[in-house]
């Protein structure tokens, strides 16, 4: 069975805080964290479900007067890692801030986190700096970026709607 990408809402919290604890540890946000981004208007999250289970899950939001979007939190399920459902994420959530303006992406990783690394820059991103003790735990934070063109960009209204298979 296959996966398919769908807007994530509050009803998500409590699986998406769980695939962020297995994902992340120390580093998963909070309950609370997520049902207050998820209440943000420039937030947008997506989660890839097979069958009932959520699999994935990217958020992100667009700040600077629209111009520049952040990806805030890309999880995968471990035993979902080699499928390209973090990168078919990313391209749901780049077309949302495509849609609604934004000109440019970032995001940070872990400096340890070679495969995500490795995925940014496959994806367009380069790296622009690194930032000093950014996690709790004293590592540094790579910060990437990438331009966001209007290649591939679709004619869509009904972006909470739309599913991606």
């Amino acid at each position: 069975m296959d996966f398919v990408i769908k807007p994530a809402g509050a009803f998500d919290i409590l699986a998406i805080r769980r695939l962020e604890r297995k994902c992340f540890g120390a580093d998963a946000y909070g309950a609370r964290t997520l049902l207050k981004l998820m209440s943000q208007p420039t937030f947008f999250h997506f989660k890839a479900v097979q069958g009932r289970k959520l699999v994935g899950y990217i958020s992100g939001d667009i700040r600077n007067g629209g111009k520049e979007a952040w990806t805030i939190s890309v999880a995968v399920d471990p035993e979902f890692e080699g499928r390209w459902l973090g990168v078919k994420m990313l391209a749901r959530l780049e077309e949302a801030f495509r849609d609604n303006g934004a000109q440019e992406i970032r995001a940070v990783a872990r400096k340890s986190n070679r495969a995500s690394l490795a995925v940014s820059r496959r994806n367009g991103f380069v790296p622009i700096d690194e930032w000093p003790n950014h996690y709790a735990d004293g590592e540094a934070a790579i910060l990437v970026r990438k331009e966001l063109t209007d290649s591939g960009k679709k004619k869509d209204d009904s972006l909470q709607t739309q599913e991606v298979a």
